[in-house]
This record gives structure tokens, sequence and C-alpha cells, in this order.
């Protein structure tokens, strides 16, 4: 299989494309998160535990 990916090419673009990904991977995160059934502290712990890892 063949994929083709056009990137964009100037800087205020690839700065528009790293903030909608990160944005997109953000809301995936939250609602997996919010799907579980844990309780509202070990949600928030988990939260805590990747806000920690991403600084």
């Amino acid at each position: 299989m063949k994929v083709i990916v056009h990137l964009p090419s100037n800087k205020n673009d690839k700065d528009e494309l790293k903030k909608k990904v990160a944005e997109v991977h953000g809301d995936s995160v939250a609602a997996y998160i919010k799907k579980q059934p844990w309780t509202k502290e070990q949600k928030l712990l988990m939260i805590k535990s990747i806000a920690d890892k991403c600084s």
C-alpha cells in the first residue's frame, strides 16, 4: 500500500498543523479517560500523571 502525504511547506502552516494534531490527540485522550470506569480521583491522577510526563 502506498500513501502520499502532502505536508505544509511554510512555518505558519506547519505550526497550525502541529497545533491541530495536538488538539485532536488531547481530545482522544480526554475521551478515553472519560469513558473509563475509574473514580474521579483516579481520573484526575491519570491526567496529572500525563501532564507531568509532558512537561
